[in-house]
């Protein structure tokens, strides 16, 4: 990093903008969950512990992430890599370590890992947003070269000092696609115990995050140039491998749970097929990405990216509101509280079963 990076100076050692703004973003993200946790009715203590563990966590798996894939920029071999002042970490590494952490707390303490999850995914997505665009002290998160006059100016390019042109700043975009979706996934969560939303199930906030953040990377990653790339596909990054992964088994989960608990009709055949038609088009418009059809391309993937994402959002909605369904129903089965339905019980409760009539019977039904 060059010296106009850099925040603070302490003579032994040196505080850069990029390091305090992650602090930053590690405290913000610390603090939401510890609030989603105890809204969830969990202590302040034992959600600071659990916070404690995961960042460290995160951090080492983030790295190890980044070095398997990157094995051929580490020439000093281990000792290079355990090197965490040489930079270089992956945001999937980061959520495998957190998982990590809920996984062994839920089993170890008999805590709900959905539930925990459910508080996690609000505040990883709030600290991806502030990470992204955090890159752009350093010039991380960087595109194809642009030649528009129009979006060769901040945020949406930076200056590249190698060619002297311009290159997308995809960082930009993943931070306001992140933003976005910690607003969304904030309020269902605020929402979610609100009795005009009972519909929300335990889950559908892990749910709602593994599609929109999974479909929303698998389109922006395909715009980075410096991104980590598989090994036999030279032109796939790892990371759009796992986002489409991660959102297409949301999608299936969907798809079955409403399976199971209302059938399979000719609609929802017809929406697998869709989904099925979108992924196929995905996959061949970035298999096939090339000079000539990049703007094509991009507009067909981020169509079928859509096309998934509206489909299970659809499932999901429809989930809640046969949710909310059943929920009212038990409601007034159990709403037993008002003086009028407490003299109608000690009116059934002092009936003499043996002298009724079948027409009174059948009034109290």
């Amino acid at each position: 990093m060059s010296d106009q990076t850099m925040f603070l100076d302490f003579g032994l050692f040196s505080v850069y903008w990029y390091g305090f703004l992650m602090g930053i973003t590690v405290l913000l993200a610390t603090g939401l969950f510890v609030f989603l946790r105890k809204m969830q009715g969990e202590d302040t203590e034992s959600s600071m512990t659990t916070a404690l563990v995961a960042l460290p966590a995160a951090l080492i798996l983030s790295r190890v992430f980044y070095c398997w894939f990157a094995k051929a920029l580490f020439s000093g071999g281990v000792w290079e890599m355990m090197n965490l002042l040489t930079g270089g970490y992956a945001l999937y590494g980061a959520l495998a370590g957190i998982l990590t952490v809920v996984l062994a707390e839920g089993l170890w303490c008999g805590k709900s890992v959905i539930q925990m999850l459910d508080a996690v995914c609000p505040s990883v997505a709030l600290a991806i947003a502030m990470e992204k665009w955090a890159g752009y002290i350093n010039g991380s998160d960087i595109g194809f070269s642009v030649s528009s006059a129009w979006i060769q100016r901040f945020p949406f390019s930076v200056r590249s000092e190698a060619d002297l042109g311009y290159n997308l700043w995809v960082g930009f975009f993943e931070g306001a696609a992140a933003m976005l979706i910690f607003l969304f996934l904030f309020v269902a969560f605020v929402m979610k115990d609100r009795k005009d939303c009972k519909g929300l199930r335990r889950g559908d906030i892990v749910l709602l995050f593994m599609m929109s953040f999974g479909f929303s990377q698998s389109f922006l990653e395909s715009m980075r140039d410096d991104s980590l790339f598989m090994v036999t596909l030279g032109f796939v990054r790892i990371n759009q491998i796992i986002s489409i992964v991660m959102a297409v088994g949301a999608l299936v989960f969907l798809m079955v749970r409403k399976g199971r608990r209302r059938g399979v009709s000719a609609i929802d055949v017809v929406l697998w097929l869709l989904c099925a038609a979108a992924l196929g088009l995905a996959i061949y418009c970035e298999f096939t990405m090339n000079a000539v059809s990049m703007t094509r391309n991009y507009i067909l993937l981020a169509i079928s990216l859509s096309v998934m994402f509206t489909v299970g959002l659809c499932l999901m909605i429809g989930g809640w509101k046969h949710g909310a369904g059943k929920v009212g129903e038990s409601a007034i089965d159990n709403n037993l509280g008002s003086d009028e339905e407490e003299k109608e019980l000690e009116r059934f409760i002092e009936i003499d079963i043996h002298g009724l009539d079948l027409d009174e019977l059948k009034s109290f039904r």
